[in-house]
């Protein structure tokens, strides 16, 4: 299994955590994560039962990295109920990733008031709001 899929999945756990409360939505969305991946149920159940810590983030590829923060966004949404602890982990996540500009904060920020659309929306986005700055970045002398 790749690693970065293990870490996504310890780190969507985690996060599922915060609140204290992991509920069934939360853990259906991690194992559908991970179905999507063709990992099997045994491998998912084993993460989920003992994740790992956050290390190494900063070795995922770019679309990792996208992925990760999608599905960190979609599952704070979950429950239908956002916590400002949930907000704080997915913006040290994407601090983390190196993507915490600031559009990608605000959104962020949003997605802990409002929902911000469906999981190809909240990607479509994260990837406009990065590849701007990335070419922010190349035009700058």
């Amino acid at each position: 299994m790749p690693q970065g899929l293990r870490a996504r999945i310890s780190i969507l756990v985690q996060l599922a955590n915060v609140d204290d409360e992991f509920h069934p939505r939360e853990l259906s969305f991690i194992y559908g994560v991970g179905l999507r991946n063709n990992l099997d149920l045994d491998t998912i159940g084993d993460i989920i039962a003992s994740p790992e810590p956050v290390i190494g983030v900063e070795d995922l590829t770019l679309e990792e990295k996208i992925s990760l923060l999608s599905d960190s966004i979609q599952l704070i949404q979950l429950d239908g109920k956002v916590l400002p602890r949930e907000v704080a982990f997915c913006l040290d996540m994407a601090s983390r990733l190196g993507l915490g500009n600031p559009d990608v904060r605000l959104f962020i920020k949003e997605a802990g008031r409002v929902r911000v659309g469906s999981g190809n929306e909240i990607k479509a986005t994260l990837t406009r709001l990065i590849g701007s700055v990335d070419q922010d970045k190349s035009t700058t002398p």
